[in-house]
């Protein structure tokens, strides 16, 4: 069985950066991420603030 799902959406205005409300919608799905969960995300995400948030709580990431 596949236990692949999306636990969380967020909708912005298009002049937000993704690098700007990343941390806010990381922080509404963190508590529901078991550690060594992987967390995707496009480009405009990567930021070094983004990542120190995903790898201190002991998450994995991949970005396109």
């Amino acid at each position: 069985m596949n236990q692949d799902k999306a636990i969380g959406i967020t909708v912005n205005k298009g002049n937000v950066l993704d690098l700007q409300h990343f941390p806010d919608t990381y922080n509404q799905v963190k508590s529901k991420l078991k550690k060594g969960s992987l967390i995707v995300f496009d480009k405009g995400a990567n930021a070094k603030d983004n990542i120190e948030l995903i790898e201190g709580d002991e998450l994995r990431y991949s970005y396109r």
